[in-house]
């Protein structure tokens, strides 16, 4: 079991001016946990609106900016350079609904992901590469079956009129 150094006090104070909505919180209790060279802080306190637990972490922006550092020092563009070659996204505007087509990339390849949005309602299909012509060839065989169809029901209709 990995050991732990917990500060506790009790608090009987009014925390003053904090950030958000907690300005006038009662805090019941705080705690500092240091857990491989991380420092938690736990504060438990009450508003107006009930109870809440407050936890934060010391020391989170100093690992970003050395993410960000690394990143910049040791880091490649090969990614970069694949997304730019990417094709714009489009949209697609039906009745009262929109369709985008966005091409994208991850680890596993490229990807078509088709969304369709609605008022309150988003769905969305992915497609991998290596399926858009399989993809292609149906919708082309739908189109081409609906073609022949309506003008089939058009020339029927024509022969009723005559």
């Amino acid at each position: 079991m990995l050991e732990k150094e917990i500060a506790s006090r009790n608090v009987q104070t009014d925390s003053g001016a904090t950030d958000g909505g907690d300005q006038h919180a009662f805090k019941f209790r705080s705690e500092t946990i240091v857990r491989e060279n991380r420092r938690y802080f736990l504060d438990l306190k009450e508003n107006q609106r009930g109870k809440f637990l407050r936890i934060a972490q010391q020391g989170l922006e100093d690992m970003r900016d050395r993410l960000v550092e690394l990143m910049e020092e040791c880091g490649t563009d090969d990614m970069a350079e694949g997304v730019e070659r990417l094709p714009a996204p489009k949209s697609l505007r039906v009745d009262n609904k929109m369709f985008y087509f966005d091409v994208g990339a991850n680890r596993r390849g490229m990807f078509l992901r088709l969304s369709e949005v609605r008022a309150n309602f988003r769905t969305a299909v992915t497609v991998p590469e290596k399926s858009w012509a399989s993809v292609r060839d149906i919708l082309d065989e739908y189109i081409g079956k609906m073609a022949e169809e309506n003008k089939e029901g058009a020339k029927e209709a024509d022969e009723k009129e005559q």
